[in-house]
């Protein structure tokens, strides 16, 4: 992996300056609940949650590195860039059907496209997000279905946790990542849960 400076990223990104995971993400260290309810970029058509805890993490499946590295090459992407989004620094990774994408997973990394069409940012709390066109998401779904699963794995985590979410945050986040129709579907089943409720305040 070839380590690159902050100045030469920028050179490999589009004339706007603007960094690539900047075009898929709102904030590159996001705290969901937090400041960033909604932290995708209006240009990213296709989201999804990822969660690294709990009986079926995705990080630790082999099958979704390689419907990852499967997406990417489909796009023609075979460069990618690795970003430390707390320390700050950037790698270069090449990707090929014989250099396939590792397991990159870890507390405030990022991974993007050069050209920032899509990208997946992980945070502390083992909470993901991935996005990018309808094509990107939908191919890692051929091979890695559990993908539409992560939600409900993070309900789990929270029963089993007594974690509680209000509607501070959580219904705008489900809204904003899935769309209206499934983001209430899914809040309805953490109400069901118990892990769920709606907070009166002024």
């Amino acid at each position: 992996m070839e380590s690159i400076s902050v100045e030469k990223y920028l050179e490999n990104v589009e004339p706007s300056s603007m960094i690539a995971l900047m075009k898929v993400f709102k904030d590159c260290i996001f705290p969901l609940g937090g400041a960033t309810n909604c932290p995708f970029q209006d240009a990213i058509k296709a989201r999804s949650l990822l969660f690294a805890h709990g009986s079926k993490p995705f990080w630790d499946n082999p099958i979704f590195w390689y419907s990852l590295s499967s997406a990417i090459l489909e796009l023609g992407d075979t460069e990618i860039f690795e970003i430390n989004t707390l320390a700050g620094y950037y790698s270069k990774y090449v990707l090929s059907s014989d250099n396939p994408l590792p397991n990159l997973y870890s507390s405030y990394i990022a991974i993007s496209s050069l050209k920032g069409t899509w990208g997946i940012l992980f945070d502390m709390d083992g909470i993901g997000l991935i996005g990018g066109s309808k094509t990107f998401i939908d191919n890692i779904r051929k091979y890695f279905p559990e993908i539409d699963d992560q939600f409900a794995n993070l309900l789990i985590d929270w029963k089993n946790n007594d974690y509680v979410a209000d509607n501070k945050w959580l219904p705008n986040t489900l809204i904003h990542i899935y769309g209206e129709v499934k983001g209430k579907a899914l809040l309805e089943e953490a109400r069901k849960m118990n892990v769920y409720f709606d907070l009166m305040y002024d």
